[in-house]
């Protein structure tokens, strides 16, 4: 059984290299493929009588990691310079008014076709408006440097500000009159942890003699990111700043980073980045063939739920269309097709307190937008004229 298992999942991590190939050659994500491969292994355990064991723990374990590397290594592309202030503008103006304002529409629909509360609705709002930086950045290669800045920023603000958003609307003990206060509160904390962080982090990378160097630098950064979540601060932005520490060194002119080899740092930071790659490419590998092998064909069975799946995927691209419209100065394709959900959507889903649950709620909604959503993406990136090719670019020889 050992070597059955070992088998089995060497052949995924070939098969989600294929997938990979697969995604450069003919512009089809390979989110789309490793979910449809997850699917593929229930219905064949299912006909052979295998009783699928939940799984939902592992997904938000392998989301979280996932998260974090696929985050990382976005900021790890990030230059920052007086020409990238308008991209980090644009992105985080568009991230923070159609999160708000998809998550406002989606709720008025559940509260009308479902009769939920308020704060239950928003509950399930929030996740089904949030972009995946998870599987919009890896599908982004053959975009101009502008717009995969855009796409980077925007997916990264987009988690984050959703996350902090969902985790206030869930909050018992927070009210309309003190979340503006709680929330830059908490923003101010995360960028001063982040910045001490990012100093120790400096240290260690300067004075590290092992080789075994890159899980220890990785493990710290985990080891934030878990800190922070305790203490429901946006944890994903000290990721973020982690990244964009290690990138822009070059740009450090404070006496204070002369206590630095920064050459050392910076090649040790291309190791990191690499490494990354290549351990976020794994976990996303497993982590959407599990929500696949999760799909229950029965939560589509009705008329009702797919009627409501169209309405809110719908409203998500009219949202995005309207507001980007307004926000962009370039034209707004491929980036209004490039909102999949996905990894965030998931893992904010399985964390909705029993509070705000209702059975009238199907995850068949969740399912169908996630997929709807990478469906559109793939087919956005198809249309475009630019030349595709999936991240990580080492991959099959690209």
């Amino acid at each position: 059984m050992t070597y059955i298992i070992l088998l089995s999942v060497s052949a995924l991590v070939i098969l989600s290299y294929v997938f990979n190939w697969i995604s450069n050659r003919y512009k089809l994500p390979s989110v789309i493929l490793l979910l449809f491969l997850g699917m593929g292994i229930n219905a064949a355990g299912s006909y052979l009588g295998f009783q699928p064991p939940d799984m939902s723990l592992a997904l938000q374990i392998l989301g979280e990691l996932g998260l974090i590397l696929i985050v990382l290594e976005g900021a790890l592309d990030l230059k920052l310079s007086a020409e990238s202030r308008p991209v980090i503008r644009d992105s985080f103006i568009s991230a923070s008014f159609i999160l708000v304002a998809t998550s406002a529409v989606i709720a008025g629909l559940l509260i009308y076709f479902l009769d939920l509360g308020m704060r239950s609705a928003a509950a399930y709002a929030i996740p089904l408006a949030v972009v995946s930086s998870a599987i919009a950045i890896p599908s982004i290669g053959h975009l101009s440097e502008q717009k995969k800045s855009f796409v980077i920023y925007e997916s990264t603000f987009s988690d984050i500000i959703g996350i902090l958003l969902f985790g206030y609307i869930t909050s018992i003990t927070v009210t309309a009159s003190n979340i503006t206060g709680k929330f830059g509160v908490d923003i101010l904390l995360i960028i001063l942890v982040s910045l001490v962080s990012s100093l120790l982090l400096l240290f260690f990378m300067h004075y590290i003699k092992t080789r075994l160097k890159l899980i220890f630098l990785l493990t710290f950064m985990v080891g934030v990111y878990a800190f922070t979540k305790i203490f429901h601060l946006p944890s994903l932005l000290t990721i973020l700043v982690f990244g964009l520490v290690l990138n822009n060194l070059d740009k450090a002119t404070h006496p204070f980073f002369k206590l630095f080899d920064l050459e050392k740092i910076d090649s040790i930071a291309q190791e990191l980045k690499i490494f990354s790659t290549e351990l976020a490419f794994l976990i996303r590998t497993f982590f959407f063939i599990l929500f696949g092998y999760t799909f229950q064909y029965y939560s589509f069975a009705t008329k009702e739920i797919i009627w409501l799946g169209i309405v809110i995927f719908t409203v998500i691209l009219i949202t995005r269309y309207i507001l980007l419209r307004f926000i962009l100065d370039t034209h707004i394709y491929p980036e209004l097709f490039i909102a999949p959900r996905g990894l965030v959507t998931i893992i904010l889903f399985y964390n909705i307190p029993e509070a705000f649950r209702t059975e009238v709620f199907s995850d068949g909604i969740v399912y169908f937008v996630v997929i709807a959503s990478s469906l559109a993406m793939m087919a956005g990136l198809m249309l475009s004229k630019e030349e595709y090719h999936e991240e990580p670019k080492t991959f099959m020889g690209n």
